[in-house]
């Protein structure tokens, strides 16, 4: 395991109650990302937050490893870097 992908598995949160901000699961946390994307996809097309939210809906439910392996190393790095 490199040292970003340990870091980030050091750094990833720990697991929360099933009901959060009134979120019952990870199905509900989905649609609320996927409305969030939609939201910037229609008043600000030119973010990239939408293809990042788009990224996100994509990777939800995958492995660690699988999610790891999407982003490139590098940008891992600068995250966990920025992050501390």
């Amino acid at each position: 395991m490199s040292d970003a992908s340990h870091a980030m598995a050091q750094s990833a949160p720990t697991p929360v109650p099933a009901s959060v901000d009134g979120l019952a699961g990870r199905d509900a946390a989905l649609r609320q990302v996927r409305a969030l994307r939609q939201w910037f996809e229609q008043h600000e097309p030119s973010s990239p937050v939408a293809l990042l939210l788009w990224q996100a809906e994509r990777l939800v439910g995958k492995r660690f490893e699988a999610v790891f392996r999407a982003i490139p190393e590098d940008l891992v790095e600068r995250w966990v870097r920025e992050s501390a």
